[in-house]
């Protein structure tokens, strides 16, 4: 019943109580975890053995269990700035998205404000550079891209929304 319980003797089986049945010796050599049956008995198991070869499955099987998703690789988009989504671009669980891809606009008064304190700081530039420099990081610190920080000082212009885009490619 066990075949790992080995003894040179006759006994018992120490697990189950068993007697102990003497090996036949046998020329080949087998490995120490391995288990040898006769013709009869393996008849007796059913066990039925092939071939392993390469080539296509031609049998379905159906496997039941749960589907998991691996927390690993399992990633959130954050809001770095405080406010309210205006438009959602993802609609439904299980939507491609890609990276840098629009996936939402948002107002938030706080960049309403620092937009404006943008603006003013280029009117002192020649005045006070560092305030323009302070206002830009205030902005990267927001994770607005460069390109996005450099049209609010061509235009020169405050804009009340703002486009999100994913920092990362997956599913939603």
């Amino acid at each position: 019943m066990h075949p790992q319980i080995r003894k040179d003797e006759p006994g018992d089986c120490p697990i189950c109580g068993m007697d102990l049945i003497p090996l036949t010796n046998s020329n080949a050599e087998i490995d120490d975890q391995a288990i040898e049956m006769s013709e009869s008995a393996i008849k007796l198991a059913e066990v039925q053995t092939s071939v392993v070869t390469k080539g296509s499955v031609s049998k379905d099987i159906q496997l039941y269990g749960k589907i998991q998703v691996d927390e690993r690789l399992k990633q959130s988009q954050t809001a770095h700035v405080p406010g309210r989504i205006e438009k959602l671009m993802i609609n439904v669980t299980g939507e491609q998205v890609r990276k840098g891809q629009r996936i939402a606009t948002i107002y938030s008064p706080e960049l309403v404000t620092a937009q404006k304190e943008l603006v003013e700081a280029l009117s002192l530039k020649d005045k006070y550079p560092a305030l323009v420099e302070a206002a830009r990081e205030k902005l990267r610190n927001w994770k607005l891209s460069e390109e996005q920080i450099s049209n609010i000082g061509k235009l020169g212009e405050v804009t009340s929304s703002f486009d999100i885009f994913a920092n990362t490619s997956g599913l939603c």
